[in-house]
Order: C-alpha cells, then structure tokens, then sequence
C-alpha cells in the first residue's frame, strides 16, 4: 500500500510535516561557531552545559558583548 493511495497529497503533507518538526528540533542544538567541538564523552557533556549557560545572559549583554567582539576584530584588521 501506497501513501497516495490512501490519500493524494498525504506524501506532500508527510513530508512537509517531516521538516517542519526537523526545523523546530534544529533550535534546541546548542551553537557551535567559533567553538572547540567536544572529542570525548566528559567535554560533549560539559559542552551541553555550557551551551544552557549562555541562555541564562540577556539579549542586551549578549548584544554588548558581541559589538565588543566586532570592535576587537576591526581593531585587529586595522
């Protein structure tokens, strides 16, 4: 049996919901930009807690830090 069979769009709505809830999901993965990725159990699970950590700063500090940071790497380019 077929997924169109039972209904036509049924494999179109299967797998838009598929991406959707894969979309959704992808915000919870902590940010690894500029970060040394974990090589072992211990530093994975110390990675995790520290991606919780950087939720607990509030937008505004994270907005200041991050403008001194651009300042910082204008300096250096200059």
């Amino acid at each position: 049996m077929v997924l169109g069979d039972v209904w036509k769009p049924l494999p179109a709505v299967a797998c838009g919901i598929t991406s959707i809830v894969a979309s959704v999901l992808v915000l919870f993965l902590p940010e690894t930009k500029g970060e040394n990725l974990p090589e072992t159990f211990e530093q994975a699970e110390q990675f995790g807690k520290k991606a919780k950590a950087a939720h607990d700063v509030s937008p505004h500090e994270r907005y200041r830090e991050l403008t001194k940071n651009e300042e910082m790497e204008l300096e250096t380019v200059l």
